[in-house]
């Protein structure tokens, strides 16, 4: 008789406290969620006029700025995502302008001139799009004439970039 109320009050303590749980739990459980993306208007850039600095005389080093307001500054128009952001970014923090030999002064291949810190018209080179999507960009640096330059059509080319910010 003992045996047959141990062995009841063995199953009766599995089956409430361990095996009926087993039992009772979920094996597994399913759920879904939603997937969503964003697809933003695509950038363009469309160059407005070019970064042209003004006329100096050789044989006086000096620097000179052409300021991003100023009318020889360089602009462009860009159109992208109504009233999102974007950075612009320059592809060099200088750039090398290489004379133009034959271009009516005494610069030869070879002669350089160096232009320097690029500034933009927007606090951080961070512009905003308008609602109708669109902004204009500009901007200066400083040209860097040496004493010795000779005198004479100096060209260079600047790589800018223009990423959702």
């Amino acid at each position: 008789m003992q045996l047959k109320v141990n062995i009841l009050i063995t199953s009766t303590i599995c089956a409430t406290l361990f095996c009926g749980n087993s039992f009772a739990a979920n094996p597994s459980a399913a759920s879904s969620f939603t997937i969503s993306a964003v697809l933003q208007t695509g950038l363009t850039l469309n160059n407005l006029r070019d970064l042209t600095f003004p006329q100096q005389n050789t044989g006086t080093a000096g620097t000179y700025i052409v300021a991003p307001t100023d009318a020889t500054s360089a602009e462009f128009s860009a159109t992208g995502t109504p009233n999102n952001f974007a950075n612009l970014t320059f592809g060099a923090s200088t750039v090398t302008l290489n004379c133009q030999a034959g271009s009516g002064g005494t610069c030869v291949a070879g002669d350089t001139l160096e232009i320097t810190a690029f500034t933009c018209s927007s606090a951080n080179c961070r512009y905003q799009f308008s609602q109708s999507g669109d902004t204009n960009l500009s901007f200066g640096a400083t040209e860097n004439v040496l004493s010795t330059s000779k005198s004479g059509t100096y060209t260079g080319t600047q790589n800018i970039t223009l990423t959702y910010a």
